[in-house]
């Protein structure tokens, strides 16, 4: 995804006329065993048919990855296009920091004095926050995920957490790749990943009390795709940084060898 138009199309010319040929000769090997007899008209029509049709299959994978890039260029453009989505990352995720949502955290505690939780009846709930706002414009403001059931900041955020798990779901699908994901959503999932405002409310979704409507509602635990996502991205920058530990480790042994080398020699030359 990350070549050129062109050289994605020279490549895909080049690995057809690879593979015909390869089949082409597959099937000219056959006529030089002996113990194969092939009408000659049979022989004709394996040399038409049989390339025809792997010429096929491959334009069908190449469909396929065309699709799977397509898919994930029409999310970006619609992030990007969305003002709501954009707005609501920008406002409820980048720019709630942890130290912020520490801070959002204690205030939290202190109001509630002991108790559990807030009633039901008495949220949305701001008030105690108005010292750490840098906007009291409803939808943009720090939030606890604990205390904004009801309000437009929760209507903002689970839209913007639908649209991820979204991607998730195709993630788990296989219809996309996580190095698609990372090369085109990669700051915006990474955001994601790290902001413990978001695991939190992570973690309260996963308490089926605080978002079922009722006990008998058999729905099933919000956002599972998106955790599927943060998940694999977690693991991807896991194995990135293992494989760039590995190439350090060995430009550093390498490194060693030659100054040791050059050690020797340098002995050789003053004996």
């Amino acid at each position: 995804m990350h070549l050129s138009t062109a050289k994605i199309n020279r490549a895909f010319v080049l690995w057809t006329i690879l593979t015909t040929l390869a089949v082409e000769l597959l099937l000219a090997s056959l006529f030089l065993f002996p113990k194969i007899q092939l009408d000659y008209k049979i022989g004709i029509s394996l040399f038409a048919t049989v390339p025809a049709f792997v010429i096929t299959i491959i334009q069908l994978v190449r469909t396929q990855q065309t699709q799977r890039a397509s898919f994930i260029k029409d999310f970006l453009t619609e992030f990007r296009k969305n003002n709501d989505l954009h707005t609501a990352h920008y406002e409820l995720v980048y720019r709630f920091r942890d130290d912020i949502y520490v801070k959002v955290e204690e205030l939290a505690k202190k109001h509630l004095n002991g108790r559990p939780k807030l009633d039901r009846t008495d949220k949305p709930f701001f008030d105690c926050f108005k010292p750490l706002q840098v906007s009291d414009v409803p939808g943009a403001r720090f939030f606890y995920p604990a205390f904004f059931q009801y309000s437009l900041e929760e209507k903002k955020l689970d839209g913007l957490l639908d649209y991820f798990n979204t991607i998730g779901l195709y993630l788990y699908e296989g219809l996309v790749s996580i190095e698609d994901v990372v090369s085109l959503l990669g700051d915006y999932v990474a955001i994601l990943a790290d902001r413990k405002v978001i695991k939190e409310y992570l973690a309260l979704c996963d308490a089926p009390g605080e978002w079922k409507y009722s006990g008998s509602v058999g729905a099933s635990t919000p956002y599972e795709q998106l955790r599927f996502l943060l998940v694999s991205y977690e693991r991807y920058n896991t194995e990135v940084r293992n494989r760039k530990r590995m190439i350090d480790l060995k430009r550093a042994i390498d490194q060693k060898r030659e100054e040791i080398e050059a050690h020797k020699r340098e002995l050789h030359r003053i004996e």
